[in-house]
């Protein structure tokens, strides 16, 4: 199976992390998003919409991380989905409330455009006017995401394919060097997910690009 991706795109690395560790090769497709890549009619023949992660099964062509995390599951590592109905509802669940709530407030709201510059063109007044209006609401979700995690991982004692996706939209908030010490259990679990052996390969393009924010930052 070939993936389309970019590695500091946060929704490639929840694919390539999990693959990492449930111990499956993907055939890995760079797709610069820094060079427009995504635009260009080559990568617009296999997704339209022009976002990565794509995943290419044969002539089977599947777009969406929360798509491809589960069919990886589904085909190749199925002890991520959750180990009975109740938990994979669960993980349903989270993933969706991870691409929504997590991702508007903490990374569309109050990452992107302090980082990142996105959208372009927002004056410091707009982009403060929206981290006021997202402060409230990342607080929330973070007192949320700690209550989730005290068993462990996100849908209970083990860790499913919710967690690499919860973990990529999470730690985007790095960039802006977000103090995550109110919330221990979101602190250990960030502990035990960059503990993983597929860790530090898979988000080492991210990495540099938070120690490139904290530089500018010093």
């Amino acid at each position: 199976m070939k993936l389309y991706y970019d590695p500091i795109s946060t929704t490639s690395r929840p694919v390539t992390f999990f693959a990492a560790e449930a111990g499956f090769a993907l055939q890995l497709e760079l797709v610069d998003l820094l060079a427009g890549e995504t635009r260009g009619p080559a990568f617009l023949a296999v997704n339209p919409m022009g976002h990565v992660p794509v995943l290419v099964d044969g002539d089977f062509v599947l777009t969406e991380a929360t798509a491809i995390l589960r069919y990886l599951a589904r085909r190749l590592a199925p002890d991520f989905l959750g180990r009975d109905d109740q938990e994979q509802a669960r993980v349903d669940e989270a993933m969706s409330w991870a691409s929504t709530d997590v991702r508007i407030w903490l990374d569309v709201f109050s990452v992107y455009p302090m980082a990142l510059g996105v959208p372009a063109g927002l004056s410091a007044a707009s982009i403060a006017e929206m981290q006021q209006v997202a402060a409230p609401a990342v607080r929330r979700i973070m007192t949320v995401l700690d209550d989730r995690l005290r068993n462990g991982f996100i849908a209970g004692g083990s860790i499913t394919i919710a967690d690499f996706l919860a973990f990529s939209y999470i730690t985007l908030a790095e960039l802006i060097i977000f103090d995550f010490a109110d919330w221990p259990n979101i602190v250990a679990w960030l502990r035990r997910m960059k503990a993983m052996p597929g860790y530090g390969s898979t988000y080492a393009a991210f990495l540099g690009l938070v120690s490139a924010k904290v530089s500018q930052g010093s």
